[in-house]
């Protein structure tokens, strides 16, 4: 029988855009009011949040997006680069409350996509240069080939040690790159491995200073309530 231990497993998933669009959307359970301790299913809440776009972004060359509810968004059309980001405009903390309000009020739409209409944002955009574009899209290839390497170099250990792991009180990011061509996610955990924090997480971390300095506030990426 494999072991189950407490450190985190970095995922890699590079899906075609088509798989994303035949999908069904997942319901809303019916019953309401909900008893206290429920909560919104995963597959609920991450339909909606990765529902959210960017002003223009199906319409972009290729575009960068980074993050859950808060969106970090580098995009270009090839001849302007920027960085959006989207500021919630609803009564609630976040995203995962305003649902579970919904729910409560026995208003939560069966359709995630539904849910998401509810929402209102704000987005806002910072126009780069095209050699600031250029390094975090390099960058984010570079750190990417390591983590796929890391992955790679794994797989003995895994078979010989037969080691199941699982996330624990970590945060994690989510990734996307998208053009016309290729579709690819990314959702590392951000942990350190023998004292090393892995490259794609040290990507992320560059990006959110930038964020903070182009918009003059912080970027925390907490995990979901």
């Amino acid at each position: 029988m494999p072991k189950v231990i407490g450190l985190a497993l970095f995922v890699l998933l590079a899906l075609p855009q088509s798989a994303h669009q035949n999908q069904a959307p997942p319901k809303s359970p019916q019953a309401c009011p909900h008893k206290d301790g429920w909560t919104i299913p995963d597959e609920y809440y991450f339909r909606v949040i990765d529902g959210i776009r960017a002003p223009g972004e199906t319409h972009t060359l290729l575009h960068i997006k980074v993050g859950g509810e808060i969106k970090l968004v580098l995009w270009t059309d090839g001849d302007k680069f920027s960085l959006s980001t989207n500021v919630l405009d609803i009564p609630a903390k976040n995203i995962g409350a305003f649902l579970l309000d919904l729910d409560h009020a026995c208003k939560l739409p069966p359709d995630p996509r539904d849910a998401l209409a509810l929402i209102n944002f704000r987005w806002e955009d910072k126009e780069m240069s095209a050699a600031q574009f250029a390094k975090f899209h390099d960058g984010l290839f570079s750190a990417a080939a390591q983590y796929i390497s890391k992955a790679r170099d794994r797989y003995p250990i895994l078979l010989s040690e037969r080691l199941i792991s699982f996330p624990v009180d970590v945060w994690q990011y989510r990734i996307i790159y998208e053009n016309s061509y290729e579709h690819i996610e990314l959702d590392p955990y951000d942990i350190s491995e023998d004292g090393k924090v892995d490259p794609i997480v040290l990507w992320v971390h560059d990006l959110k200073d930038f964020a903070s300095a182009s918009f003059h506030r912080d970027f925390p990426y907490p995990k979901r309530p």
